[in-house]
């Protein structure tokens, strides 16, 4: 995600996301930019921030990957109402939705840092101040 990870920007973090979703993402760069803004609205740091606090455990296993769905199915349900749902639009959505939020999830828990950076970035995402 960058070295400087105190500087990370939403375009990195689409960026990571993507690298990390691999051949699927490269062709949907713009889906994958939208689904992984909408991830940073509706991500639940505060929960998942409890999870990486604990990660051992199978409890939070299970909760993170039940968290995993529901940000997905929010993310899925948000960008529906936005955007309108065309056959192509829903294959675009199955074809890399769950693997941004889950590749997100990855990435918030690879590190403390790695979070920090992201809680800015969903931060500045929440407020309007940063788009893609």
């Amino acid at each position: 995600m960058g070295d400087a990870l105190d500087t990370l920007t939403l375009r990195e973090l689409c960026d990571a996301v993507r690298a990390q979703i691999g051949p699927a993402g490269e062709p949907l760069v713009h889906t994958v930019d939208v689904l992984v803004t909408e991830t940073c609205r509706w991500w639940p740091e505060k929960a998942m921030s409890e999870i990486a606090r604990r990660p051992a455990t199978s409890s939070a296993g299970e909760a993170a990957l039940s968290a995993i769905a529901v940000t997905t199915a929010k993310v899925r349900e948000q960008i529906e109402a936005r955007w309108g749902c065309k056959p192509s639009h829903q294959a675009a959505l199955d074809l890399v939705l769950r693997g941004c939020v889950v590749e997100f999830g990855n990435l918030w828990f690879s590190c403390p840092d790695a979070r920090r950076a992201m809680r800015a970035v969903i931060k500045r995402v929440r407020s309007g101040v940063e788009n893609v």
